[in-house]
């Protein structure tokens, strides 16, 4: 697992450092696999050995690489990994937000193939194993299902949720952590839209779809979705503050807020936002 020497980023302006190399190019790795550049914005940095061991842990057995961006805490030790898995490691001194992040991240990144891990998830060890060959097959964006973990309440649920296309403009149904997507397709997404602050990953989804990108769900549950009152979508009404310019934008109309972890809980609402 994560043994080895720390590595840091340090300073207001990014600045990245990476460490041991899976294969000397960029895409593909000497088997003629994909490379996969696994994306992990952080705030958390006490969450990333955790996060870092379930990637460690993948019995996908093509090339990979992490990159992680300390968004705020730059100058924290990140770390290593055993390899053959590559690191590189940037981040900022003042908050960026987690769009920015992720699409700074991304910039670094060097493969053909981008996984999400959020810094306080986990992935389960057959998740890439799951996802990647799918997502060769039908190109855009794939997701799994996930199991939420209540840390406060001490329960754990699947979250599954059957793909419909006209669900996005009812609710969200992909966890971030979960989704694998082509570098293609970002680029004709050109990311993530940093002015949202929350709802960027509906966003990116309604706009993929917008443009024909395929979505596609890989049954079974490949991801740890872990919650608490410190998750970003803890406090609803917050959360509910936000929605509304977001839902401007994409004329969803007036919808419900809840959260992933309510849905595990609850089911699937007639309508809501997420």
């Amino acid at each position: 697992m994560a043994t080895n020497a720390p590595h840091d980023a340090r300073g207001g302006a990014a600045r990245s450092r990476a460490v041991r190399s899976t294969s000397a190019g960029g895409g593909r790795g000497r088997s003629g696999q994909p490379m996969v550049s696994v994306i992990i914005p952080s705030t958390r940095p006490d969450h990333l050995r955790a996060a870092l061991g379930s990637v460690e842990a993948q019995s996908w057995d093509g090339p990979c690489e992490v990159v992680v961006f300390l968004d705020g805490v730059a100058g924290t030790a990140v770390p290593d990994l055993t390899a053959p898995l590559s690191l590189t490691v940037s981040g900022s001194a003042a908050r960026i937000g987690p769009s920015a992040a992720r699409n700074r991240a991304v910039a670094e990144a060097r493969g053909d193939i981008l996984a999400f891990l959020d810094d306080d998830d986990l992935w389960l060890p057959g998740h890439l194993q799951q996802t990647v060959p799918t997502v060769l097959a039908a190109g855009g964006l794939v997701f799994t299902d996930v199991l939420v973990q209540q840390l406060d309440e001490g329960w754990e649920r699947a979250l599954i949720i059957p793909f419909r296309p006209e669900l996005l403009r009812r609710t969200n149904p992909v966890v971030l952590s979960s989704l694998v997507m082509t570098r293609a397709a970002f680029s004709a997404l050109n990311g993530f839209s940093e002015d949202l602050p929350r709802y960027e990953d509906w966003d990116l989804l309604l706009r993929a779809a917008a443009l024909a990108l395929p979505l596609s769900r890989v049954p079974g549950v490949s991801v740890r979705y872990r919650f608490s009152s410190r998750s970003s979508s803890a406090d609803v009404e917050e959360m509910a503050a936000m929605f509304t310019r977001f839902a401007e934008r994409h004329r969803l109309g007036d919808l419900p807020v809840t959260n992933f972890a309510r849905m595990a809980r609850e089911g699937l609402p007639e309508t809501g936002g997420v």
